[in-house]
């Protein structure tokens, strides 16, 4: 199903898209049929003639978006890899709901990555992430409810879990234990650091190097030199003594 792929760039710029077509074909091994769209009715014309599998996606078009060409798709066969400028509220919103970006200018070592997750993907007959896109569109127009979950990346795939649910995060190399109310415990594979970048706002705070807690299961506090936090679940977390006064403060009265 991949041996060939049919990709669609769609972004207004076409020096952006010629320069992505021009990394497309020197860096990706595979056989690629490349089309261009500069913008969403060429897009949707293309999508409904050519059945592309994966389409690269400018966010911010002239006057459209690229959420105006998915809304207008009652389902979506292929991957999405979106493309998008430096900002930092972007870039926070696409980690936390588990999808793939590129930033402009775009990087070949990236690009790759991206490629190759999409393939795979692909190879998997995954379903779309229908559900992780509708979130990212909201968040990104700034509609509310949309802190109430995230979308964590698995070894398999990912899962949407309500943030009100996660307890705490633990360090675990390059990967990351989350622990559930409920007692289940997911392992995530992305790093610590990637939860602080995109947590750190939603009641959350780094006790130590290794953990990262939700501040609404902290149940008491065991002196020490730093101490040890005691969650919802009865889980004792060690407090850094440089993150101490931090925390004393955040239940201060």
């Amino acid at each position: 199903m991949t041996d060939h792929l049919k990709v669609l760039i769609v972004d207004d710029e076409l020096h952006n898209r010629i320069m992505l077509e021009k990394m497309l074909r020197q860096h990706i091994d595979i056989s690629t049929e490349i089309s261009q769209a500069a913008n969403v009715q060429e897009a949707l014309l293309f999508i409904s003639i050519h059945h592309p599998r994966i389409i690269f996606l400018d966010i911010q078009m002239q006057d459209e978006t690229g959420f105006d060409l998915l809304q207008q798709l009652p389902e979506y066969d292929f991957e999405i890899i979106f493309v998008t400028a430096h900002d930092n509220y972007a870039i926070k919103a696409f980690r936390f709901n588990a999808l793939d970006y590129l930033l402009k200018p775009v990087v070949v070592s990236e690009l790759k990555e991206a490629v190759n997750k999409a393939i795979l993907r692909l190879r998997k007959q995954s379903p779309s992430e229908t559900e992780n896109i509708q979130r990212l569109y909201q968040q990104l127009s700034g509609k509310p409810g949309l802190a109430e979950s995230i979308s964590v990346v698995t070894t398999d795939g990912f899962m949407v879990l309500p943030l009100k649910d996660i307890i705490y995060c633990q360090a675990s190399s390059n990967y990351t234990n989350i622990y559930m109310k409920g007692g289940k415990k997911i392992l995530s594979s992305k790093t610590l650091g990637y939860y602080e970048d995109i947590l750190t706002g939603h009641h959350f705070f780094r006790a130590h190097r290794s953990y990262f807690i939700n501040l609404a299961h902290v149940s008491s506090y065991k002196k020490g030199e730093g101490g040890f936090i005691i969650m919802s679940n009865g889980d004792e977390v060690e407090l850094s003594r440089y993150n101490k006064n931090d925390f004393m403060e955040l239940f201060k009265g």
